[in-house]
């Protein structure tokens, strides 16, 4: 009787462990599946729609610091919030940030973010379809006026370095001249010496 509960006791260890074994890669594979999802990076997509009621343009909307320009931008954040809520993609939506306002009724521009990248015809479709549901916040959109494209990144332009140009000058150096006795100058020489010798011939001849 002993070794039946033994060999029954030894059956249930190996049970067990086996069951534990398949937690183990359960959840190690759980694991990697979930940062492999959290390794894609968020997509962000630029958006731009005009509000025709609700909302009036004024220079204080050209201040990203007033009063105004942050109650707007709450209220149009909060919109598209729920409008992709009702949408087919909620779960790929994550937050939408107002960059600035401008006049044209009030046309507003504002950053989608998203957690993966989305295509621009199809946000476009479930933005319109969403604000439709949404409708009765205070905003009226334009719905034809939505328009989503592909963030643009921005790129610093490298400054451009002038170098000047020095021009070499060019040094030039004056050849020595020299000067040549003229021919009139040879003459008077020869004829200097004609008569020195002449007065030594005299000189010499006995008186």
């Amino acid at each position: 009787m002993k070794r039946n509960l033994s060999s029954l006791e030894f059956l249930l260890a190996i049970v067990v462990s086996l069951l534990l074994v398949c937690c183990v890669g359960l959840i190690v594979l759980s694991w990697i599946s979930l940062k492999t999802e959290g390794g894609v990076e968020p997509a962000v997509l630029s958006g731009q729609m005009v509000i025709t009621d609700g909302a009036v343009f004024s220079d204080e909307l050209k201040n990203s610091s007033s009063l105004k320009f942050k109650s707007l931008a709450f209220d149009v954040q909060q919109l598209v919030s729920e409008a992709f809520g009702h949408s087919e993609l909620r779960l790929e939506f994550k937050s939408c940030q107002v960059l600035d306002f401008s006049q044209g009724s009030v046309v507003v521009t504002s950053d989608l973010w998203f957690n993966q990248l989305i295509n621009v015809k199809e946000v476009e479709q479930q933005l319109r379809a969403g604000l439709q549901e949404a409708e009765g916040t205070g905003l009226v959109i334009d719905r034809n006026s939505i328009r989503i494209t592909e963030k643009q990144s921005e790129t610093t332009a490298a400054p451009t370095s002038v170098t000047p140009t020095t021009e070499k000058q060019s040094e030039t150096t004056a050849a020595p001249t020299s000067v040549t006795p003229t021919t009139a100058l040879k003459d008077d020489l020869h004829y200097e010496e004609e008569d020195l010798e002449v007065d030594s011939v005299r000189d010499r001849e006995p008186v």
